[in-house]
Parts: C-alpha cells; structure tokens; sequence
C-alpha cells in the first residue's frame, strides 16, 4: 500500500519512509519478523523512525525526523501512521516465549539486538512525545525498558518549557508565588492565556507580567476586551461583571490599554496553539463535561495538535480526535476544590498540569487593602470557601446551554 507524495506546501519528505517500507516488500517482511519476534532484515531506520542527530551514517540522516512537528506530521500520515501504531501493537502482544514455564517474555536485544534496541527505545520516546494522549508508545517503553524514556532523544527534542499562567484576575500575591516557583525552574518562555485584569491589583499583576525579564507571550481574554470597552467609553453593565470591567477600566492608563489591547486573541508558540476560551472565542465554554462532539467542533480548523486555554479556571488535559485540549487552570481564582494557584507547563509539547501553594491569610490582606468591592463574594467558591469541582463545571455547562 502506498500513498501519493505530499503537497507542495508540506515542508517534509515523509514519501521517503512509503518508498523504503514498500521496496522488495519491506514493510511486510518486517512485520512478519516482529509476529516471529526476532528481526533479521534492515528496515529499522525507516519502520522505527528516530530524531535527527542520533545516527551518522548516511541511512540514518536519510530516515531520520527532524522535530516534534514532523513526527506529529508522519502519524497524521495515512499509511505511516497505521503501520507504525501496528508495529508497536504487534510489540506489545508478543506472546510468552516458550508456554508452559516461567520464562518471561522476550526483551528487547533478544528481538532486535543491542543496538537496535536502543533505536526502538529512541523511536518510542520520539512518538510518545509527539502524541502524549496516545498510550501506546509508552506501554512499548514500560514493557522492554521498564517506562523509561531514551535521555539522549529528549536532549535532542530540545526540552523547550513553556509556562502557561491563565486567569490571574489581578491576584497579585497568587501571581507572584507562582513567578517564585518559575525561578526554581528552568523556563524557556511563560505564555499567559488572558484574564490578567478582573480582580483586586490589576495594574500591580499586569505591571509585573509586563516587567518581566523571561521572554512572555500574551493572548488577550474576555476580562481584557471588557475592561477596554469600559476605557473606551461604553456603559459598564449594572451587575457583579460590570463592576468589575469598570474596576479593571479605571486601573488603566493609556499606555496599559494600549498594551493589553496589543495582545491576540490566539497565539502560536513552539507548535502549540493558545488561547483563551477557545480558537474561535475568547468566552467559549470548555469544561471537563464538554461532550467531545462540542469539544471537537470548537477545535475545528486548528492546525496545531495541542490547544491550550482557560477562562473556566479548571485544569484539564482531554483527547478529542486529532487534537489535545488542555486548560491550565487558574492563577488567582481556580475552582478546583481546594485553595492554590494553578497553571501549566508544556515540556516537548506535553501538557502538564502545576499547582502553587501560597500564603492565603497574607494574600487577603493586601488584596483587600486594594478597596475592591465585594472581595469576599468575589472570592468566596475559589478559595474562601471552594466548591465542588464538579458542581462548577455542571454550572458552566448549563450556562453553555448544554446542561
């Protein structure tokens, strides 16, 4: 089977690995050897692709991947993508080697070799990087090397760490514990998701986010777009939401709305898309009970694999179709159950959901120091008195009107 050669948009040459499978009937050959479980043909380099920089040879600089993108590229692949996920299955159901004793499966040299074990170790770690909802590659690595990962691929995927702090709502001491925690870390770049205003210390959040020394990346939310509405001259409405765009608008200057009136709606950074509430709207509604068929349709068009929001100040990683969602929850107003600031750290495109604990009882004297009306209302299911996690998400998906 094989397959025409991509676009002239794609910038990779993945026809490469559909010649070297079906030349002299390769890909066939190797399956039935891996249904044997001993490998005796060359094909390793093209079935079990690895990153660039681990092999010299000329074979292995033909074969090899050269980023994440490219590897999220080839298991979009319509026939690369099915045979690698079939190779590995075939992997994992290899039955015990001699039935009847206590001999255990067989290893990863016994099947391969020495050397080409490590290649599958370096292939495994490469896909299950670039898919991290995707559990097969990783039961591939528990199974013949214990769950760990190959060092060397992961030093050469870059280790890029991007920070994603989202819905701050002027917490200023919640902001600055998790900026302490940042310090401790070693943080390529820090993506804020929107809703820096909309509380207590507007101007004192957005001033240390804008004075920063790391490389930061804004995307405007609907906190954002409401106060600068209010600055602009439009009527704040008569309700909590209201009171608080207005309280946001009056902690602006010119230079500071300008500012925040810079930031996108949607950001791409490092293959990853950000946003607020979704791609399409900075108040769209994703929770943890969002039917995927919604979830799915607010991902539409998106070319990037992982998506990253807020807005409903839950964490949370789901899988739905070709994309992963990922909310990295709140910083300064979280409805997760429990009193913390939450936020997100992507490593290699995985998603990984933080939490940061701080001083609540010093953190509500300068936050109500600052005069913001109504504080103790405004903080009350968060982290005076948390609610369920579940009770909140139910709540916003009948506002969605999906309850």
């Amino acid at each position: 089977m094989s397959s025409p050669p991509p676009g002239p948009s794609s910038p990779y040459r993945l026809q490469r690995f559909i010649d070297a499978q079906d030349r002299g009937g390769t890909y066939v050959e190797a399956v039935g050897e891996l249904r044997a479980g001993r490998k005796r043909s060359h094909w390793m380099w093209f079935v079990f692709p690895q990153i660039a920089g681990l092999g010299r040879s000329p074979t292995s600089r033909t074969y090899a991947i050269s980023s994440l993108t490219e590897a999220q590229a080839y298991l979009a692949h319509p026939v690369l993508g099915p045979r690698l996920l079939e190779c590995a299955r075939i992997l994992t159901e290899l039955p015990i080697s001699d039935p009847g004793t206590d001999r255990s499966r067989p290893s990863a040299p016994e099947i391969f070799g020495e050397i080409d074990a490590i290649k599958l170790c370096s292939s495994m770690t490469l896909f299950a990087r670039a898919d991290p909802a995707n559990p097969l590659f990783g039961r591939v690595l528990k199974r013949y090397f214990g769950g760990a990962a190959d060092a060397a691929t992961d030093r050469l995927l870059g280790g890029t760490r991007i920070a994603v702090l989202s819905d701050v709502h002027g917490n200023l001491p919640a902001l600055r514990a998790v900026l302490a925690d940042l310090e401790r870390e070693r943080v390529d770049k820090i993506v804020v998701t929107g809703d820096v205003v909309a509380g207590p210390l507007v101007r004192e959040a957005l001033d240390l986010l804008l004075s920063l020394p790391k490389t930061v990346r804004f995307v405007r939310g609907n906190c954002e777009r409401e106060a600068i509405a209010v600055f602009d001259g439009e009527q704040p409405t008569d309700d909590a939401e209201g009171r608080v765009a207005a309280w946001s608008a009056q902690a602006l200057d010119g230079p500071r709305r300008d500012a925040i009136d810079s930031w996108p709606p949607t950001l791409e950074q490092d293959g990853v898309r950000f946003c607020h509430g979704s791609p399409r709207r900075d108040d769209e509604v994703l929770t943890r009970l969002t039917p995927d068929a919604a979830l799915a349709e607010a991902l539409t068009g998106v070319g990037e694999r992982l998506v990253v929001g807020g807005h409903t100040h839950q964490q949370l990683v789901r899988s739905v179709g070709d994309h992963v969602f990922a909310n990295a929850g709140s910083v300064g107003l979280p409805y997760e159950g429990r009193r913390g600031a939450f936020w997100m750290m992507i490593e290699d495109g995985v998603p990984s959901p933080r939490e940061t604990r701080y001083d609540l009882e010093q953190a509500l004297a300068e936050l109500r120091a600052s005069g913001f009306p109504d504080l103790d209302e405004h903080l009350r299911e968060s982290l005076l008195e948390p609610a369920d996690p579940v009770y909140v998400a139910e709540v916003f998906e009948r506002a969605a009107g999906r309850g």
